[in-house]
């Protein structure tokens, strides 16, 4: 039996629990996980589990993987 790694993310005050769907790749440096990847582990209506897989994926990948910021200016041409 695989143990499951469990996650809490606060949603407006309740708890919602949830896991990576790979309990292997998930340790990896360079995994960069997708919005599939994100299973809950309370079901609710699928309209509330659509919203909350898409801002705990969100919140996850602007922690995890920033977006790079281009540099402008002079910055911007470098030879």
């Amino acid at each position: 039996m695989v143990d499951f790694e469990v996650y809490e993310y606060d949603d407006k005050g309740t708890m919602v629990e949830w896991y990576w769907s790979d309990q292997i790749k998930k340790n990896w440096k360079t995994w960069k996980p997708k919005i599939e990847d994100v299973l809950l582990v309370s079901l609710t209506s699928k309209k509330e589990n659509g919203r909350l897989i898409a801002e705990i994926f969100q919140s996850v990948m602007e922690i995890e993987h920033p977006k790079k910021i281009k540099p402008t200016g002079i910055y911007k041409v470098r030879r």
